[in-house]
């Protein structure tokens, strides 16, 4: 699944807490200009393992070309504007592994948010040098969020910048199923094999990165209610033996019975509360 995050000029805190980088931030943290990361994740040694795809191959291009848009589009003079936008690409399960084919899958990716994006592209990066789950390999696609619009008062047309006007709910909600119909299709470069979406989560919208961790969390935690629920109900079947029954009257069984349904059933509404707690994150994506 593709997630999306949201830049500006300055760095700025979320709802839920988490700290943003400015653009120049994350482009110094996307190109390793540091030497040492807050990312536990990040392996120091795999640095040179890194490919940049786009032209601008430093970060000082980078930074360049994103003030050379910044430029040529207007902005309202606002310190919270978010006037970039970065996705996050991650191979399919079918080639995770193979390096040949996951780096023709990050070209065709590439090629795909120049083709509905157009000429904004501040940097491209696949990243090789952490230490993930499973494995993979990521692609970090930055793009500059601006738009063509008539002036209502002018009457000319300008460039407009914001991630609003580019990362609409409806462009969200779409981009899974843009994205795979692009990376599959042979005149792209394409292969069957890189579509990253399965057929239930065609159609849903793009999650974040901030919720997407969240959400993980969340299912985390309803496996763990799940597999309790489970040991429960294995731990008080009916299988004691004549004498364990004998041992009880009709009284205390009935009340050991009513306490085992008890914890289950409180376990079980705890999993519904995950559940409607994932869901709600999913839909309230980035804001």
């Amino acid at each position: 699944m593709g997630r999306v995050e949201k830049y500006g000029n300055s760095s700025y805190k979320k709802r839920n807490g988490e700290s943003m980088p400015s653009v120049k931030g994350l482009i110094n943290h996307d190109f390793r200009v540091y030497e040492k990361s807050k990312n536990p994740d990040i392996d120091p040694e795999k640095k040179h393992l890194n490919i940049v795809l786009s032209p601008y191959k430093t970060a000082e291009e980078a930074i360049q070309r994103y003030q050379q848009l910044l430029k040529q589009a207007k902005q309202m003079k606002r310190s919270d504007i978010k006037n970039c936008f970065q996705w996050c690409i991650h191979p399919s399960n079918a080639i995770s592994g193979n390096w040949e084919r996951e780096l023709v899958f990050m070209n065709v990716a590439r090629s795909f948010f120049l083709e509905i994006y157009g000429d904004v592209e501040i940097s491209g990066i696949i990243h090789r040098d952490e230490n993930l789950v499973k494995g993979k390999i990521h692609l970090h696609w930055t793009g500059f969020a601006q738009k063509r619009e008539v002036n209502k008062r002018t009457g000319k047309e300008e460039l407009r910048v914001g991630c609003t006007k580019i990362l609409t709910p409806e462009h969200l909600k779409n981009f899974h199923v843009m994205f795979d119909k692009f990376v599959t299709d042979p005149k792209n470069g394409g292969h069957p094999d890189f579509a990253i979406s399965n057929s239930s989560s065609k159609g849903k919208r793009a999650v974040p990165t901030h919720a997407y961790k969240e959400i993980e969390q969340l299912k985390e935690q309803n496996r763990q209610y799940q597999q309790e629920i489970e040991r429960l109900l294995r731990q008080y079947e009916p299988q004691r033996t004549k004498k364990q029954i004998i041992k009880l009257t009709p009284t205390q069984e009935q009340q050991q019975n009513i306490t085992h349904e008890q914890e289950i059933e409180h376990l079980i509404k705890q999993v519904k509360e995950v559940e409607h707690t994932q869901i709600r994150k999913e839909v309230n994506y980035v804001r």
